[in-house]
């Protein structure tokens, strides 16, 4: 079952039924105040985790259950918030089409936000994706080009293309002004949702001026906050700093020599998340996959580099004034080499990068610069 989402209509506002239905879990919505997350009149601290594949699950009669293991298993823990996808941009997926949805794969998104508000986990939504994964921007770029392939062609046309915008902001609309079919809320009122990321790692290639992208997420942070005044939008970005700062550019991005190959990203923390409909800021940090060449296998420099990452970015996060949240991070064993030395060596690196980055939050939190 498929249904084509109206065109954008920002007048549409949810009624007083899309509040609940009876025996639906409401959560306190989560704010920012004075630079800070606050949720039932206090700041809110928390620690959360990424789960990519919940729709997928979700929308699996056989694999539902894992759903809600995983959000019991995660709020058992202490854990307070989810980040996750809300989009799917193939044929099998959410948005088969440019303005088609799935209905069943909807569904699917409804019992994610419904099961998590019952868990007491709050949820970070991403609406696309970078990469090709899930469709990604790649199969905006199709559709708006009327292409088949996208050889030849580049990201910036999701960025620049007025019809690959305007396709991207009815999907804003059609996925914030949805009514959940589990609880009856409409997403942009539902406080499950603590805020929502623009794209998941945002990139234009080639672009070191970052104006591109630095034009689009303010266009597209406008819109959200049109759509859903009441949430919180931020940047999905992983944090890499470009022009702006051209200091951090050069001895704070991954690898001392290669730090002009990220500014070509066209991407830049401190521009993005200065704008002013992005609430608060976001990075990701994946220590193994940008520095590993330049720490020739140093496992101390690893740890050294999640150090200075982490910090820096809440650095300059407490000078904008706004919370930060480190969306994403990671470091890898070979599990191949389960039992052996090596195997053992990468898992205590790996422990290693986890109580850097614990230990950088937890001081600052302490510190009440972050949330």
């Amino acid at each position: 079952a498929a249904f084509v989402a109206p065109p954008p209509a920002l007048a549409v506002q949810p009624d007083a039924r899309s509040m609940g239905s009876v025996g639906a879990t409401t959560l306190d919505r989560v704010t920012i105040d004075d630079g800070s997350f606050r949720k039932g009149g206090k700041e809110f601290h928390f620690i959360g985790f990424n789960q990519y594949y919940m729709l997928d699950k979700a929308r699996r009669p056989s694999e539902r259950h894992i759903v809600d293991e995983t959000l019991k298993d995660a709020a058992e823990l202490g854990m307070t918030v989810m980040r996750t996808w809300a989009f799917d941009d193939r044929p099998t997926g959410l948005q088969v089409l440019p303005g088609v949805f799935d209905e069943d794969t909807f569904r699917a998104l409804d019992y994610v936000l419904d099961s998590s508000a019952r868990h007491g986990i709050h949820v970070i939504l991403a609406l696309v994706n970078y990469w090709p994964d899930y469709g990604g921007m790649e199969s905006y770029v199709k559709w708006c080009t009327h292409s088949t392939t996208v050889a030849n062609r580049s990201v910036s046309e999701f960025y620049e293309n007025p019809a690959c915008r305007q396709m991207y902001k009815n999907t804003v609309q059609t996925v914030m002004t949805r009514r959940n079919t589990y609880n009856g809320r409409v997403y942009n009122e539902d406080p499950t949702i603590l805020g929502w990321d623009l794209a998941n790692e945002p990139r234009n290639p080639g672009d070191p001026s970052s104006n591109v992208l630095a034009r689009w997420i303010r266009e597209m942070s406008h819109f959200a906050k049109l759509v859903s005044p009441r949430q919180l939008i931020t940047t999905g970005v992983e944090g890499f700093f470009g022009l702006t700062t051209p200091n951090l550019a050069l001895n704070a991005n991954p690898g001392r020599d290669e730090w002009d190959s990220w500014i070509c990203e066209g991407t830049d923390f401190v521009r993005f998340h200065s704008l002013p409909h992005v609430d608060f800021t976001v990075a990701h940090m994946y220590p193994d996959l940008w520095v590993d060449r330049p720490c020739n296998g140093s496992y101390y420099c690893k740890e050294l580099f999640a150090s200075r990452w982490v910090d820096t970015h809440i650095e300059q996060s407490v000078m904008l004034g706004k919370p930060f949240v480190l969306e994403e991070f990671g470091s890898t064993a070979n599990t191949s080499s389960a039992g052996t030395r090596s195997y053992a060596r990468d898992m205590k690196h790996r422990e290693d990068v986890f109580e850097t980055v614990f230990t950088e939050m937890e001081e600052a939190a302490s510190r009440s610069e972050i949330s």
